[in-house]
């Protein structure tokens, strides 16, 4: 699978063009590993690149090109609320260019591991991705299966503050919500909790909150913590 490539990754810093660590990648031993988990042969190696940096704001891009398909992703990070966007760009053996952008969510980080929801900008389609283990969900957008490992640089290099600022205050619009409320709503806190967060994910030190504003309904760690997980329900 594609992480087999995490350990050969070169980390290239781009704006001084002093590279810290420099490693190719043996495109033999994961070249039959990444055409299964992707459907693509690994011809070149994946690389990383810090394109910008100032204290409030890192941009750190990925990109890998293969025999069939290239790859390139901006993650735009703000060092100050721990916002993440990631622009996406794929192009195909044919030339044709596609974009896919996402707004990324972590809800856990664990050394430079993390787990965090991507969500598509265009579709709204929502993707887990849980770098302690192989997400199968992930794997048919290449776009977010690359972009992964530019987050994970970003926490071994900024530290877990990097995406984890956003833990601040719940703005006043959101109230939390118990679950004999949402029941009598229709709604199982449970099980909309466990769609969100997956079967990984220790639910129990989540909350639901309710937007007074929209009706919809977000998802906290306990506390009112963490980057809150909008969901696609809404109460009235």
């Amino acid at each position: 699978m594609l992480l087999t490539l995490l350990p050969n990754i070169q980390y290239v810093k781009a704006d001084t063009g002093i590279q810290d660590k420099v490693t190719s990648v043996d495109v033999s031993k994961v070249e039959s590993e990444v055409n299964k988990e992707l459907g693509i042969e690994v011809s070149n190696e994946l690389k990383i690149n810090i394109e910008k940096e100032t204290d409030e704001k890192v941009v750190v891009n990925t990109t890998l090109d293969t025999t069939d398909l290239s790859v390139s992703t901006d993650i735009d990070m703000n060092l100050e609320t721990g916002g993440i966007t990631v622009f996406g760009k794929t192009v195909d053996e044919n030339g044709e260019e596609t974009q896919q952008n996402f707004d990324v969510y972590v809800q856990e980080v664990e050394g430079n591991d993390f787990i965090a929801t991507f969500v598509d900008q265009e579709t709204g389609k929502e993707y887990e991705v849980n770098t302690l283990k192989a997400s199968a969900s992930i794997w048919p957008v290449v776009v977010a299966a690359v972009a992964r490992y530019g987050i994970q640089y970003a926490i071994k290099k900024y530290g877990k503050q990097a995406v984890t600022s956003a833990m601040k205050q719940v703005p006043k619009s959101i109230n939390k919500v118990d679950d004999k409320f949402l029941k009598r709503k229709g709604i199982d806190a449970h099980e909309l909790k466990r769609d969100y967060l997956g079967r990984s994910v220790s639910i129990s030190k989540y909350d639901i909150y309710v937007d007074k504003k929209t009706g919809r309904l977000w998802i906290y760690l306990k506390g009112g913590k963490g980057t809150p997980i909008p969901t696609d329900s809404f109460i009235k």
